[in-house]
């Protein structure tokens, strides 16, 4: 999808990446190596994935309801602690 000025936004531009690298991992499949074209081909789109910012959201505890004092922090306070509150993994360890 072309956002305003004609350029893509950043998921088109993510399908149009993947789109790319299974064209050219294609060719381990032309020369009959499978094991090498699903092996290569994992590695090139995670990597890939990684250079473009994408990380997979995992499961978790929320942050915790009590203050610094084990007082227990007001819903406005717990609220502003969730703001933002996103818990990720990267998809390559570093």
């Amino acid at each position: 999808m072309l956002c305003k000025g004609g350029t893509l936004n950043k998921r088109e531009k993510i399908r149009e990446g993947l789109r790319t690298i299974i064209r050219k991992e294609m060719l381990y499949l032309r020369h009959g190596r499978e094991e090498s074209f699903i092996g290569q081909l994992e590695i090139s789109l995670t990597y890939y994935l990684h250079s473009q910012g994408v990380v997979i959201k995992v499961e978790g505890e929320l942050p915790s309801v009590f203050g610094s004092n084990e007082e227990v922090i007001s819903a406005y306070e717990y609220k502003q602690k969730l703001d933002g509150y996103v818990k990720a993994a990267s998809l390559v360890e570093e």
